[in-house]
């Protein structure tokens, strides 16, 4: 059933920054259907407040992307600014893809052929050779030391901050005018400065401001990469806790290779890019990295690629890592329900355009693939435009707020399992003075042979277009048309912070396909679309128009092809959900849809 239902607003309460023509898109084709019946806006009236529109982050410059003043780092060299953009590995579904199996199970952390074997121990010492009989005891000394094909094994134990090298330096602000500075501070420009640490720091540091000399770090090369990781059969615990919230950063290095550690308290960060240099081809592999408790206008992620003054990273590898427990420093130890939960993700992603314009470039190609991801207020937090790809694949997400902001384009999510996360995207943004960054910010998303159990909502879209959605399994899907509000969750819908047209012929969701996917829904009439629209549009109130699967076909075109199944509990069609297997007890009511992952399938 389709429906359209007013709200009844006390006040103006949501702004509209942007009209119709912010997206560009008020005269999109598609032969769209006589749009959706009803009572033309009469329907039940709703308190004060209601639309579904609330928060999102809208372009917000919190700036804070830095600790503050690294004070001169020199920008290193590695190679030339390219378009990132390489990478493959965007294979395409190729049907429902089964139980599978890791695609990243066979590589081993060992030197490249001529490279060395670089050890560093909690029974080290500095003066040491760094070999197995005699290693360093920081990181600072082994990760200086190494050249292209070396690998450093670092022996088992916990690590603490007197094992942690300097990566910059951090300001006082309250200091100035400072004429001194306590004990272990440096005076600077007449403000006092201290010293900022991680485990591994892969960037050069100019030594100004700081205690600690000036050191630079050799990036690998194609064939010969750099690698740190635990002595084979080892475990090694990085403790970031109460001392750092950057375990890992990477400045303007590449051909690293990070893998296997357990990091405690303190996330992995990349960024940074000039027209020299760029960080490129770094990859972040099988760690487990957990429990950091951040505040959010720091933008953080447990990964964060982070954005560089010209282009920015690219071709950077978040393969097998399990990432999880981020909490808001407000809300410690609370992944539901998290006040500021938009500004937090176990891979974060920024980008320059929005802030230095597109000229310019921005951050490249990533890929996502192989990690488990859990106990997060979002699971991705794509803050800024950027051309991207993204590719998001074979991952077990479970225990988050939603799916996430999705600013990048290009995103490819396949092959991935889902769990107790009940929102999804919202995706794209408008208003911006370059056409060119809207056509970057959330755009064309392919979405395809994933199993979402407990999802009520896909993509809430702003001024996304482009996107795909086909071949997955959704099962979840709590709305309903019947007596549905501003609140009633919908597989799609169309917000009204950049309004739609009137005409449903001419929405934004005419440029978007949804097709071939199993909906298992309670709900015979699940609220499979939705349309959010101001006064500016309607002449009188806000309008919600309510779209069952029905409905959503005439409209708009969605899922011709598509299954429902209703079933009042979803859950009871899978095998052992407790136990996490989402396989279907009978494949033949989802043919073709989805992708059944096993715990221990992401590496």
């Amino acid at each position: 059933m389709a429906i359209r239902r007013a709200l009844a607003l006390a006040s103006p309460i949501f702004a509209i920054i942007a009209l119709l023509s912010a997206c560009g898109e008020d005269d999109a084709n598609g032969a769209a259907g006589a749009g959706p019946s009803g009572s033309g806006g009469t329907g039940a009236a709703v308190g004060v407040g209601g639309n579904a529109t609330t928060g999102g982050t809208g372009g917000d410059t919190d700036g804070g992307n830095t600790d503050g003043g690294t004070g001169g780092n020199t920008d290193g060299g590695t190679g030339g600014n390219t378009d990132g953009g390489t990478g493959g590995g965007t294979s395409g579904a190729g049907g429902s893809g089964g139980s599978g199996g890791s695609e990243l199970d066979d590589w081993q952390c060992e030197a490249a052929p001529g490279g060395t074997e670089i050890y560093l121990s909690l029974n080290g010492d500095d003066t040491n050779a760094g070999t197995l009989n005699a290693p360093y005891a920081t990181f600072g000394r082994a990760i200086q030391a190494a050249k292209a094909g070396d690998v450093i094994y670092v022996r088992a134990g916990t690590y603490g901050k007197k094992q942690a090298m300097v990566r910059g330096v951090a300001r006082d602000e309250a200091s100035y005018p400072a004429t001194k500075c306590p004990d272990g501070e440096v005076l600077a420009d007449k403000y006092c400065y201290h010293d900022t640490y991680a485990f591994i720091a892969l960037q050069d540091f100019s030594g100004w401001a700081s205690n600690t000399p000036s050191y630079t770090v050799e990036s690998g090369t194609k064939d010969h990469p750099i690698a740190i990781c635990p002595y084979p059969g080892e475990h090694v615990t990085l403790d970031a806790t109460g001392w750092t919230m950057r375990a890992v950063t990477v400045g303007l290095k590449a051909h690293w290779i990070i893998a296997h550690f357990e990091i405690i308290g303190g996330m992995v960060n990349i960024g940074g890019g000039n027209a020299n240099a760029q960080p490129h081809d770094i990859v972040i592999r099988g760690n487990n990295v957990h429990d950091i408790t951040i505040e959010g206008g720091d933008n953080p992620g447990i990964v964060r690629i982070d954005r560089g003054d010209v282009y920015g990273p690219w071709n950077i590898f978040v393969w097998g890592n399990e990432l999880h427990d981020l909490y808001d420093i407000a809300q410690p130890g609370q992944w539901q329900n998290v006040q500021d939960a938009q500004h937090f993700g176990a891979v974060t992603t920024l980008s320059r355009q929005t802030y230095s314009g597109f000229d310019g470039g921005g951050t490249g190609y990533i890929e996502i693939i192989g990690n488990t991801m859990y106990n997060l207020p979002q699971a991705f937090f794509f803050k800024n435009p950027m051309e991207g790809p993204i590719e998001i694949r074979h991952n077990i997400i479970r225990n988050a707020g939603s799916l996430g902001l999705m600013m990048a384009a290009n995103v490819h999510m396949v092959h991935n399992l889902v769990s107790n996360v009940s929102d999804g995207w919202q995706a794209g943004n408008g208003g911006y003075d370059d056409d060119r960054i809207t056509a970057i910010s959330g755009q064309n998303a392919v979405i395809e042979y994933n199993t979402f159990v407990g999802l009520d909502s896909m993509l809430q879209l702003r001024c996304a277009t482009g996107h795909q959605v086909q071949h997955n399994i959704i099962a979840g899907l709590s709305g309903s048309t019947k007596g549905a509000n501003w609140d009633t969750p919908s597989f799609v819908s169309k917000q009204g912070i950049y309004p739609d047209p009137l005409d449903p012929a001419h929405s934004i969701l005419q440029n978007m396909t949804s097709n071939h996917n199993c909906f298992i829904s309670p709900h015979a009439d699940f609220q499979l679309a939705a349309r959010y629209l101001p006064q500016e549009v309607t002449g009188n109130g806000w309008l919600v128009e309510h779209y069952d699967h029905a409905h959503a076909k005439t409209t708009f075109g969605f899922d011709i092809d598509s299954v429902t199944v209703v079933e009042a509990n979803p859950s009871s069609l899978f095998l052992d959900p407790d136990a996490g297997d989402f396989q279907l007890i009978d494949p033949n009511r989802c043919p073709n849809m989805g992708y059944h992952a096993y715990p221990g399938d992401a590496e």
